[in-house]
């Protein structure tokens, strides 16, 4: 259905969509009914045997359905050998079914130590088991897709298929460098709870949720207006356990935090528009989405209180650092309305790829 949709809206030939199939039957009537050029084989396999001179597709949807890990090479081989050109669209699914990873199992160390995992996230080499989530599989997807096309002299970039609410808005830290939240440059100014409260609307606009998180642990560590002693309490129990997935050491004050390995925002609609997030991964594993939303919730709260509007950036007052791109805030990959999750335990990654400039 989606392949007929694709051709119709598009104007594009049947016999120019290519679709392998490893039932005959299948094969026969996407031939008969549709005129699609198709033969019985693998798609993986095709992929693999795929000479690089070939012409390029402009459009590649893998239905993969299964989890990451044992189809990498699947990934690797579409960049590798060049079915992609400046433009192509590439669509893939993902399983996000929540499973363990042991050293037996397909889904154990050496494929994770492939993916570098272990060096992304606080684990122990002797840890018999890694959790495996949606946040976790959206991470690696991403990273995947942008490490094979960078290898190979490609780059990525949003589809802006779409402005579809579902779809959400992606952002990953760089997998080569370990970013942070530089909330240390703010040690000399931050002196009041106005100056904090700053701190906080900034990190929103910039969608950094180490930020938001960061700066709503220290308001509710200074304030003591009694009016927000409930709220405050409520804070701290939940910014303690983000802080300490983020990987952030509460035992003293370092004033810099781990920033997320990686997070979906989404855009809700409607009369009453809401940013929700969801699929938070900080290096020692994954935030509940609970935890992740109740922190945004929080932070709009306190600042809707205090009449700071976030959405006209009237909260920079003279600070122009305090803006969107704001140096105080890691640099983040994005891929805009480029994710979407479906069926409780399926991920759908739409990207475009780009001949890299070597700008």
């Amino acid at each position: 259905a989606c392949i007929c949709l694709y051709f119709s809206f598009f104007r594009v030939s049947p016999a120019n969509i290519f679709v392998p199939n490893l039932h005959t039957h299948v094969v026969h009537t996407l031939r008969k009914d549709y005129g699609l050029t198709s033969w019985a084989g693998d798609v993986k396999e095709h992929l693999r045997r795929r000479f690089p001179a070939d012409l390029p597709y402009h459009l590649l949807f893998l239905d993969l359905t299964t989890s990451l890990p044992p189809n990498r090479d699947v990934l690797e081989n579409m960049f590798r050998n060049h079915c992609v050109a400046d433009g192509t669209l590439v669509g893939v699914t993902f399983s996000t079914r929540y499973s363990t990873a042991r050293k037996t199992s397909r889904l154990g160390f050496e494929d994770l130590r492939l993916l570098d995992l272990s060096e992304d996230l606080s684990i122990e080499a002797d840890d018999d088991s890694i959790p495996w989530n949606r946040a976790v599989a959206a991470y690696l997807c991403f990273k995947t897709l942008f490490n094979y096309a960078q290898d190979n002299g490609y780059c990525l970039e949003a589809a802006h298929h779409t402005s579809d609410d579902a779809f959400a808005t992606y952002r990953f830290s760089h997998p080569h460098k370990k970013s942070r939240v530089n909330a240390s440059d703010f040690d000399n100014r931050v002196k009041t709870i106005d100056k904090l409260e700053s701190l906080l609307a900034a990190a929103l606009v910039n969608r950094s949720f180490a930020g938001i998180t960061y700066f709503l642990h220290q308001w509710a560590l200074i304030d003591d207006d009694v009016r927000f002693s409930e709220l405050r309490q409520r804070v701290l129990e939940v910014t303690n356990r983000v802080l300490q997935r983020l990987g952030a050491d509460l035992s003293k004050d370092s004033g810099t935090v781990p920033a997320e390995k990686g997070a979906a925002w989404i855009s809700a609609g409607g009369k009453r528009p809401e940013m929700r997030i969801i699929a938070v991964l900080g290096e020692r594993g994954a935030v509940e989405d609970g935890d992740a939303q109740q922190i945004l919730r929080m932070a709009k709260n306190i600042l809707r209180i205090q009449g700071r509007r976030v959405g006209n950036h009237s909260f920079v007052d003279n600070d122009s650092d305090l803006g969107v791109d704001s140096p105080y805030f890691p640099k983040m990959e994005e891929v805009p309305r480029g994710l979407y999750f479906y069926s409780g335990q399926m991920m759908f990654a739409l990207i475009r790829v780009r001949q890299f400039s070597g700008r």
